[in-house]
């Protein structure tokens, strides 16, 4: 099998269930940034040799690809179906509860100076930064397509805004780290 189908040489494209939309669509822009966020998150679990974050960012990479399948169905009819057929456990209200615990259990360990931070005291911290940069501009498309009433699950939203503040502490942990201050998850 071929990797390119000519499919799309005319700025069309396929959602999950097969309606053709524009590859302008606001619901394909919103998975391509997902695309971009989760290439990203794969960068910082690449350079990191730290265990908590890389296992908390390859967590984090298993529910940005459910919601890049979630945002790429088309209907509510559709969505039952994939929900249903697949088993595909999809963004909820724990979810959401999840990423809190994690901000909290870094925020008792990884103490804030009271300046506005600039990324970039180290690789690792860097790239989760950019990683979080890149949420934010996806949150804002999938806000976007929450206004279109295209986004069947509003926990989406909610879990990629609080995505993006876990990542801002998941970048402190590496800053710490340079300064001999090690984060222990445990605690």
């Amino acid at each position: 099998m071929k990797i390119y189908t000519k499919t799309g040489d005319e700025g069309n494209t396929s959602l999950l269930f097969g309606e053709k939309v524009s590859k302008s669509d606001i619901r394909c822009e919103a998975y391509g940034m997902l695309d971009i966020v989760n290439s990203h998150l794969g960068m910082c679990r690449a350079i990191t040799d730290n265990q908590f974050i890389s296992s908390t960012i390859l967590d984090i990479q298993n529910d940005i690809f459910t919601i890049s399948t979630e945002v790429s169905v088309a209907n509510k009819d559709h969505y039952k179906i994939s929900k249903t057929n697949w088993g595909i456990e999809f963004v909820n209200e724990k979810s959401v509860i999840k990423l809190e615990n994690l901000i909290d259990k870094i925020d008792k360990q990884v103490k804030l100076k009271p300046k506005f931070i600039f990324p970039g005291s180290n690789i690792q911290s860097a790239a989760i930064d950019l990683a979080r940069a890149q949420t934010r501009s996806a949150e804002r498309t999938l806000a976007k397509l929450n206004n279109y009433e295209k986004l069947i699950n509003v926990n989406i939203i909610k879990y990629i805004n609080r995505l993006s503040d876990l990542l801002f502490y998941l970048a402190r942990i590496p800053e710490n780290e340079k300064e001999r201050k090690y984060f222990e998850p445990n605690k």
